[in-house]
């Protein structure tokens, strides 16, 4: 907003706020979609693969697939001191996220309707982890303070009301909505009907793209989702002597396409690195790859394809039609509960990660000490997210060789 709006003056804040509300309510990442948008508002489809592509994406796509491609084999089988290192700096980028969400908040959780909305998205999604219930609860958010603020005037700025359309003409969008249907339809089917077990990269495929199509609310709330999807483990509930309850261990198979430890590792080098968390499938892809013997390149487009690409068809297929819905009050009137719905799931995965990094940390209450600095620093004293998880790491180290517990 400060370069685009303020600096720039390539759009107004109202426009600006309206995509932003627009990014949230479509899968996707939420601000490479905005990258595009800019762009396609100033010079059409080729402008926004110009920003978001070139400009936005690209520089830190490639840093993250060149990590990948060197840590899937430094981190084979990492030594004592090297895994301190790496659950310091994946306790440091886990406290980034929570500092995004209390940002967000702030921002977009201004009364009681849109605090009841994060809170009850955040609390739901934590309770339960199914993807089909995160767009049921930024509808319901949306439903909530439309019927909340009935009666405000929420109109178009008058200034703004020249906006009607972005980009393709309408029927070239409905194409381009149809593609994105018509592409996770084929992966499902092909999830179907082809004999098991499917080629390694097909089942990549599939479960790129349809993580893109049906994350909502950016890139803070891919990474649990894509923990899940990346990094399979078998889980057992020992009842230890004495204890009141059984305790949930979980171990990575053999054949995981990441391991844990790479998976944090890259969550801490992505919040450091420039562009948008969406490039972690860069990382990953190049680690799956290399883990399964296939050419690195292939690992790395099929994520970052499968992950973008959804939520970029979508873009490109719905902007022609915002100029005319974005003038509709019920429109308008939902939007404060979309956001503060998104917002909750920020929350969420902020809180589920934090829990996921201390079960898994050779030492959890120092992995905690760590999350709690490396939140202060980045929230209370604005260190950069760049320091924050070097920071973080050097921690790791020293309570790797003071044996914290």
């Amino acid at each position: 907003s400060e370069i685009f709006v303020d600096r720039l003056r390539w759009l107004t804040a109202p426009v600006f706020t309206e995509l932003f509300a627009l990014s949230q309510c479509i899968p996707g990442p939420s601000s490479t979609q905005m990258a595009y948008a800019i762009g396609i508002i100033k010079k059409g489809p080729a402008g926004g693969l110009l920003t978001g592509l070139l400009c936005f994406q690209l520089p830190g796509a490639v840093l993250m697939s060149l990590v990948g491609l060197g840590v899937a084999r430094w981190l084979a089988d990492p030594a004592p001191w090297l895994r301190g290192v790496t659950t310091g700096l994946g306790a440091a980028g886990v406290a980034l996220i929570a500092v995004s969400g209390v940002a967000l908040a702030a921002s977009c959780c201004k009364d009681r309707w849109t605090a009841a909305a994060c809170t009850v998205t955040a609390v739901a999604t934590f309770y339960v982890s199914a993807i089909w219930l995160m767009p049921v609860l930024i509808g319901a958010g949306g439903l909530l303070t439309l019927a909340a603020y009935w009666r405000r005037d929420l109109s178009v700025a008058s200034e703004d009301k020249h906006v009607e359309s972005y980009g393709l003409p309408r029927w070239a969008g409905t194409l381009v909505v149809a593609a994105w249907v018509a592409v996770l339809a084929g992966g499902l089917l092909a999830k179907r009907f082809v004999p098991a077990p499917a080629p390694l990269p097909l089942q990549w495929w599939n479960a790129w793209y349809t993580a893109g199509s049906l994350i909502f609310g950016g890139g803070q709330v891919v990474v649990p989702l894509l923990y899940g999807v990346v990094v399979q483990q078998d889980c057992t509930s020992p009842i230890a002597p004495g204890a009141p309850s059984p305790k949930t261990v979980c171990t990575d198979r053999p054949a995981s396409w990441v391991s844990t430890s790479d998976f944090y590792t890259g969550l801490a080098v992505i919040q450091a690195a420039p562009g948008p968390m969406f490039n972690l499938a860069a990382y990953l892809g190049a680690i799956m790859a290399r883990r399964a013997g296939i050419f690195p390149l292939i690992g790395i487009l099929l994520g970052l394809v499968g992950l973008n690409a959804p939520g970029l068809l979508l873009l490109y297929g719905i902007l022609p039609f915002w100029g005319r819905f974005r003038h509709w009050a019920p429109y308008r009137r939902a939007l404060p509960g979309l956001n503060a719905s998104a917002v909750g799931l920020v929350v969420s995965a902020a809180i589920r990660l934090a829990l996921d990094v201390r079960s898994k940390a050779p030492w959890p209450d120092a992995a905690s000490g760590i999350m709690m600095l490396a939140f202060a620093a980045a929230h209370v004293f604005k260190v950069t997210p760049p320091l924050v998880v070097g920071g973080g790491g050097v921690l790791g180290a020293i309570a790797w060789a003071a044996k914290m517990k």
